[in-house]
């Protein structure tokens, strides 16, 4: 039985002729670092009241992204709690199967920039995030979210993203590797700017990327990172495994900023003193 053809079903890719369908989708499951301690155990600094307009304010400000099925919509997001969900369907893939003439690119690139730019912008406001992206079946409305893509994206997030990275699955990795051969030369997709390689052969996003924009670092957005990361290896340091997702993200800091330090803006005032880069033997694509 069809549902009613009302005007967000209409304008909602994931339905056709009303009907639910599973779309072939990129997507992404966000979770924010340290957040349901602050939320049982609000510190001195902020109360709870405090703590979800900081929070409220700084998600709605870096998404920036329409949240409603329109036809203006771009991509498609879901919060819950401090868990963000985003996701964006391919144009003209109805078998799951990508071709040369329609192998993602457009898809792939406008949501590798929406979520570097979202993770920059809430550290900026304090708050780190952890992730998994990736390629699959997914159905998204107002009320519900369900598929293989979802699941995939969550247990990336929660079981193999240790640290507070996007993680990409291996399927999305799969594409990107394709559209990057489609290049000749020395030429890659902008895109993939974005990806940093891990020792394993894994992708993840390099969200400080969104601060390079025109090849000038912004010089006050990396320095306010740092700031932020150093201030919370002091306070974290009675607590281990918080701790050490801090000094990864100082090396991590570190690393980029050697790699751009050729770059107008780039500064040694940039490093955070005592934590060497940890990336120094990966390449980048």
């Amino acid at each position: 039985k069809k549902q009613a053809g009302t005007e967000a079903i209409a304008n909602n890719p994931y339905f056709e002729e009303g009907i639910p369908k599973l779309t072939y989708s990129i997507c992404c499951f966000l979770d924010v670092l340290g957040f349901s301690a602050q939320i049982m155990n609000p510190g001195k600094s902020r109360t709870g009241n405090e703590l979800l307009n900081d929070f409220y304010t700084a998600n709605n400000d870096a998404l920036g992204i329409p949240n409603e099925f329109s036809k203006e919509g771009v991509l498609y997001s879901k919060t819950f709690s401090d868990n963000i969900f985003l996701a964006k369907p391919f144009n003209s893939i109805e078998d799951g199967k990508f071709t040369r003439a329609n192998n993602g690119e457009e898809e792939f690139a406008t949501m590798m920039y929406a979520i570097t730019n979202y993770q920059l912008e809430m550290a900026l406001k304090g708050f780190f995030t952890r992730g998994g992206l990736t390629i699959g079946w997914l159905f998204l409305d107002d009320r519900s979210i369900f598929g293989s893509a979802l699941i995939e994206a969550y247990e990336l997030e929660s079981k193999k993203a240790l640290n507070p990275i996007v993680l990409c699955s291996a399927a999305l990795k799969t594409q990107l590797d394709n559209q990057i051969q489609e290049y000749s030369g020395d030429e890659s997709p902008p895109h993939t700017n974005c990806l940093y390689v891990q020792e394993d052969g894994s992708y993840f996003l390099n969200y400080l990327s969104a601060a390079a924009q025109g090849d000038i670092i912004e010089h006050e957005k990396i320095l306010l990172h740092k700031t932020l990361i150093e201030q919370e290896i002091i306070k974290n340091k009675s607590n281990p495994s918080v701790l050490s997702k801090y000094t990864w993200l100082a090396g991590y800091h570190n690393y980029f900023c050697e790699l751009n330090s050729h770059l107008p803006g780039y500064s040694e005032d940039l490093i955070i003193q005592n934590y060497p880069s940890k990336y120094g033997n990966l390449l980048r694509k």
